[in-house]
């Protein structure tokens, strides 16, 4: 587990595993009359942006008044958790072509990952969701 100290501050960053699909960065903040505190978490983004997120972390952790935490996830992680409860908020409200326009894309995105992606694992995840869609049929 990387621990980047910076002049005031440091970035705790887990080590990503090989099954991590997203990434949390949060930290703790002073609320009120600062007696209080308070958990704040960016938007869920994507494993690939793991070095991203550590130098944004370490070009903002001395504004902070505590440490900057990035927290790698696995499906399990995201899935079993509250941590996707407002992404799922959110699908569940969108209209039936902003559901259609979604399936789209995701139906693209896996198409995609399975013509260009050289990680057999990655491919069969892909397959998977497109027979889940039923884009496609399994054998």
């Amino acid at each position: 587990m990387p621990v980047i100290k910076t002049q005031r501050n440091k970035v705790v960053a887990d080590d990503p595993e090989p099954d991590d699909v997203m990434l949390e960065v949060g930290w703790i903040a002073l609320v009120g009359d600062g007696s209080h505190s308070k958990r704040i978490y960016l938007p869920l983004q994507p494993i690939s942006e793991y070095a991203a997120a550590i130098e944004w972390a370490v070009s903002m952790a001395d504004k902070m008044s505590s440490s900057i935490y990035i927290m790698p996830l696995n499906h399990r992680d995201v899935l079993d958790t509250s941590r996707f409860d407002p992404y799922q908020k959110f699908l569940a409200n969108l209209t039936d072509e902003d559901r259609s326009t979604v399936r789209q894309i995701i139906v693209d995105s896996c198409a995609g990952v399975m013509r260009e992606s050289d990680d057999f694992t990655v491919r069969a995840n892909a397959f998977k969701q497109l027979v889940q869609l039923g884009v496609v049929q399994s054998w």
